[in-house]
């Protein structure tokens, strides 16, 4: 651990990875030499290494407290493994007769008991923060799901209500271009029919004014043959009895045309020779 940052260490650990598990068993099997069999395999060595796991586990599992969240139970228990130290200071002790055989005896039942059940809870804490995080990403999965389904379903409901949103304008555009059609019709109704009425007014002007036109024209026409006829003296032998024909003639008075078509008879009649002097 002391050397873990140092970089290209783990290939020089690599390599010696072969002599480290051979001194490995050559540092177990000094300790096994040194345990007292009689002392240790009996019921009161074995009760007193139970009794004696208990602060020696505690002990290690404090040290997973300054973990990370969720690894604490995982880094306490791998320290529980942590045993060859307290082999080589019980085995000092011992040998220097700070410890009898007794209490030597129960502090190897407390360091085996905690060696052996250390990597099966170990594997156990494991497990459940696999567990864990399993659990963790289905529920996010869930939610992803869960998220995409309502952004989905937002999505059709926005699209439904765009949709409504539409046939409405829809509906409300035609309503207005009905309106509007109906505006247009009843004003190119009215046009027309004040057109047809300034067309009729326009018409019966006109024919008033052709009528006006063909008299004025008959008008003339019986004046200029009145006039001919006058000058020519076919009518007018004795100039005394007609004078009054020519006063009618002459005359200047609303009843001037009336006067003139009666003369214009008269003369007609006169020219046919069916009045004579």
């Amino acid at each position: 651990m002391g050397f873990s940052e140092i970089e290209g260490m783990q290939n020089q650990m690599e390599k010696k990875k072969q002599t480290k598990e051979w001194l490995s068993k050559i540092f177990f099997s000094s300790l096994g030499f040194v345990i007292p069999i009689k002392e240790t395999l009996t019921w009161k060595s074995f009760g007193g290494g139970l009794l004696y796991t208990i602060p020696a586990v505690l002990g290690k599992l404090f040290t997973g407290i300054f973990a990370h969240k969720g690894d604490g139970w995982i880094v306490g228990w791998a320290m529980v493994g942590r045993g060859e130290l307290g082999f080589v200071m019980a085995k000092t002790s011992l040998e220097k007769d700070v410890m009898g055989e007794y209490t030597f005896s129960i502090s190897v039942w407390a360091l085996l008991i905690s060696t052996i059940i250390s990597p099966f809870i170990f594997k156990f804490c494991i497990m459940q923060k696999e567990k864990k995080q399993k659990k963790d990403k289905y529920r996010n999965l869930e939610n992803i799901f869960k998220k995409q389904k309502l952004e989905k379903q937002y999505q059709s409901e926005s699209e439904n209500e765009y949709q409504e949103s539409q046939k409405i304008q829809k509906c409300a555009q035609l309503v207005d271009y009905g309106n509007l059609m109906n505006r247009v019709q009843k004003q190119v109704s009215n046009e027309i029919n004040l057109n047809y009425k300034k067309s009729n007014d326009h018409l019966k002007q006109s024919h008033d004014i052709f009528v006006e036109q063909d008299i004025f024209q008959k008008n003339e026409q019986f004046n200029e043959q009145i006039k001919r006829n006058i000058q020519a003296g076919n009518f007018l032998q004795n100039k005394r009895k007609y004078n009054i024909i020519i006063d009618l003639w002459e005359i200047s008075s609303p009843y001037q045309n009336t006067c003139r078509a009666c003369i214009f008879f008269i003369v007609q009649i006169i020219n046919r020779g069916q009045v004579y002097e």
